[in-house]
């Protein structure tokens, strides 16, 4: 990681050009920041992670952290580590991004919705609303 950028290096070329393929099919989405790759790695700015954001400012987000989660659900992708939210969406440019798809798969229906759903309770439940 560094101050401006992640950059992603695998050993496995096949599964890390899976990760791009799905990463840039959610940023024309709008629902990542810019991807760039190049076989070996890829590269991505460093976005403000959910972990990092005030419990009151994410609850104020949760109406738009779910139709984001609802958007990604609708163009196929099922993220799979969303139990972990704060850790996988983040805030980019003021808009509501997933990173790290290393785990993620085409899926028509997807759980994601509900464990962001369990994942905001825990927050309302740590700030005491």
């Amino acid at each position: 990681i560094t101050p401006y950028f992640v950059i992603k290096i695998s050993k496995n070329p096949k599964r890390l050009f899976k990760e791009f393929v799905l990463t840039f099919l959610a940023f024309l989405y709008g629902l990542s920041p810019p991807v760039f790759y190049n076989g070996l790695m890829m590269i991505r700015p460093r976005v403000n992670l959910l972990k990092n954001v005030p419990c009151k400012k994410v609850l104020e987000l949760r109406e738009k952290l779910l139709k984001a989660v609802e958007k990604l659900n609708k163009i196929g992708i099922e993220h799979r580590e969303l139990r972990y939210a704060g850790y996988h969406i983040g805030l980019w440019c003021g808009k509501i991004v997933f990173i790290d798809f290393d785990r993620s798969r085409f899926r028509k229906k997807s759980r994601d919705k509900n464990k962001v759903r369990e994942w905001i309770k825990k927050i309302e439940q740590r700030c005491g609303t």
